[in-house]
């Protein structure tokens, strides 16, 4: 076989592993950018949102069982029974605990999503070495395709703000 003819039988398992892997989704999970970048900027929020109910849980932990050391040591209990004392309220107090602590359906998690928007603009300020000024803007977005209309309203809308933020900017 001709280096050539090989070189086209290559190019052609290529070209089929290719449109195998997007049209299966392997290769973004069949998914548009916009909806890429929602799915991981909701996966950023309940990331934010798991690190403050558990570091919330953990609070709850540490008040019960100094709580629970306090009052056996007022009671004039020995060092084992504190430390029983201690142990069996943290079991009570991650049993009371488990599951979430937050509801993830209600909370309101815009506020969340600009501070992690902030935070990530903040990181590539530093990572980048950037001397100027950093900042972001954004409005809202129905993030899909059948409501590009609303959102092509939206940024009507924001055009005027947005002349009002880059004017603040450059001053």
């Amino acid at each position: 076989m001709s280096k050539k003819i090989a070189q086209r039988i290559a190019a052609a398992v290529i070209l089929v592993l290719a449109v195998l892997c997007v049209g299966t989704g392997f290769y973004g999970n069949g998914l548009g950018i916009e909806k890429r970048e929602q799915v991981l900027s909701a996966m950023r929020v309940r990331a934010l949102l798991n690190a403050t109910g558990e570091g919330a849980v953990e609070s709850f932990v540490a008040a019960a069982k100094k709580e629970a050391a306090a009052k056996v040591k007022a009671e004039g209990g020995a060092m084992s029974d504190i430390r029983n004392a201690s142990a069996k309220a943290e079991e009570d107090a991650r049993a009371n605990a488990s599951g979430s602590l937050i509801d993830y359906d209600t909370v309101d998690t815009a506020p969340l999503a600009a501070a992690a928007t902030a935070l990530r603009t903040a990181q590539m300020k530093s990572d980048l070495e950037f001397q100027g000024a950093a900042c972001f803007y954004s409005w809202p977005s129905q993030g899909g395709l059948l409501q590009y209309t609303r959102d092509e309203e939206n940024v009507r809308y924001t055009l005027t703000h947005l002349r009002q933020f880059l004017d603040l900017v450059v001053k």
